[in-house]
C-alpha cells in the first residue's frame, strides 16, 4: 500500500513516499502553505497523484513528549484533513526527525564539506524529514503488507 508522509511546518509542508511493503519513506518535494483549505487541497491532490492510500502526520511533541503550539497546530490540521478525505490519516511522533533529516543530508553531501557549496533546493530539509517520520512509521509495524 502506498503512503504519503507529511512533515507540516508553518511555511512547508514536507512529503515523503512510500510503500508498506517496502518499507522506507523517499523525500518528494513540498507544498508551499497558503491557508488550511488550499493545504488540504495540495496534499490531497498529492495523494491522488501518487495513489496514496494512507497519508502519514509527524506531530511534533517536545522532547519531554507533551503537546505544544507546534503540536496542537499539527492536530488541528489533522483533524481538517481526516474531515476532508475518506483515506487513512495516521499520526506519528516526529520529534526528532528534522534532526535527524539534517545529518542525513550533511552525510550524503560527504566528509569535510564536498558537495556543501552548492545551495540545496529550498525545502530539502523537510522532505527529508517526512521522509524520516514515514520510515519510522513504516518500520514500526506498518510495512510489509501489515498495514
Amino acid at each position: 500500500m502506498k503512503a504519503l508522509g507529511l512533515d507540516v511546518g508553518d511555511r512547508r509542508i514536507g512529503l515523503a513516499v512510500g510503500d508498506t511493503t517496502i518499507g522506507i519513506g523517499i523525500p518528494a518535494g513540498v507544498i508551499e502553505r497558503a491557508d488550511e483549505a488550499a493545504d488540504i487541497a495540495s496534499v490531497l491532490r498529492e495523494a491522488r497523484t501518487r495513489d496514496a492510500r494512507v497519508l502519514v502526520v509527524g506531530v511534533p511533541y517536545t522532547m519531554q513528549g507533551k503537546r505544544g503550539p507546534q503540536a496542537e497546530s499539527v492536530e488541528r490540521f489533522v483533524a481538517a484533513l481526516r474531515e476532508a478525505t475518506d483515506l487513512e490519516v495516521a499520526t506519528v511522533d516526529e520529534r526528532l526527525s528534522t534532526v535527524e533529516a539534517q545529518r542525513r543530508i550533511a552525510e550524503a553531501r560527504g566528509p569535510r564539506g564536498r558537495g556543501r557549496g552548492r545551495p540545496l533546493p529550498k525545502g530539502a530539509d523537510d522532505a527529508a524529514a517526512a521522509a524520516v517520520l514515514l520510515t519510522a512509521w513504516l518500520e514500526a509495524g506498518h510495512s510489509h503488507g501489515s498495514a
